[in-house]
């Protein structure tokens, strides 16, 4: 294998998707380095499609409880479906499933652990900065229909 697939496929096995952060906050600078590096990401015909917000601070705290008031009293909503089909794509969500709240300790029927989790995410597992990514809506979701 080459030195650069190496080097790819090491780096794509040790990725992962934290649950906890350090509360340490970044930079301006550093948030901004990471922003301008994101900006380099492949995407159609190179546009980088999104808009994004970072959230620190009290802004960030503010957020976060609307967030959980409106889970609390049910006025939660997803920016895109949760419905995965059937087929492989449902299994694969279900195996994420496991996994992610296995790791924890908490069964499937366990409801109220299960709960927790969704809490801990909108605290954003306690990150001290929230990256907010809005994407416009292009080709088949846009509003020509095309």
């Amino acid at each position: 294998m080459s030195t650069t697939a190496s080097l790819f496929t090491e780096l794509v096995r040790v990725r992962h998707s934290p649950r906890q952060f350090r509360p340490t906050p970044l930079s301006p600078a550093d948030i901004r380095g990471v922003l301008e590096d994101a900006q380099t990401a492949p995407s159609n015909s190179n546009t980088q499609p999104w808009t994004v917000h970072i959230v620190s601070g009290a802004a960030r705290d503010a957020l976060s409880e609307e967030l959980l008031k409106a889970y609390e009293d049910g006025r939660d909503s997803a920016d895109f479906t949760g419905d995965y089909g059937d087929g492989v794509y449902l299994e694969r969500s279900y195996q994420h499933g496991a996994r992610v709240y296995g790791a924890r300790g908490i069964a499937r029927s366990d409801m109220e652990g299960r709960k927790a989790v969704i809490r801990e995410n909108l605290r954003f597992y306690d990150a001290p900065h929230a990256a907010l990514l809005f994407p416009p809506q292009l080709g088949d979701g846009g509003p020509d229909g095309r």
